[in-house]
């Protein structure tokens, strides 16, 4: 059943790429399937309100990081930073996988 669920993920993912790279890139449409391999069954919805969460923490961090002058001169040019309004999700992705299986593996 997993594999049915990674398959719609792929799908819905997919499908919000074609609207534009605003919506979600194809790299994380991939990579949002891949990961929904290793959520329960039960908790879908804990895990989207954790990527909530994630998600909103590493964008504004990720935006207050591009603006300060020392951590711009400190670090290699971010691809992202020029990017615009363009978000790297697969960051927000990879820490709500992190923290999904650390929770796990503490029986929170």
């Amino acid at each position: 059943m997993r594999w049915v669920w990674a398959l719609g993920v792929l799908v819905v993912g997919f499908l919000m790429s074609t609207i534009g790279p605003i919506a979600i890139g194809a790299g994380d449409a991939k990579f949002a399937a891949a990961l929904s391999l290793f959520i329960a069954k039960g908790d879908g919805l804990q895990f989207l309100v954790l990527f909530a969460g994630v998600l909103l923490a590493s964008w504004l961090v990720h935006r207050i990081a591009g603006k300060i002058t020392l951590i711009r001169k400190a670090t290699a040019p971010w691809a992202s930073r020029a990017a615009g309004k363009l978000f790297p999700m697969g960051v927000a992705l990879a820490g709500t996988l992190i923290l999904y299986l650390g929770l796990g593996a503490a029986q929170i």
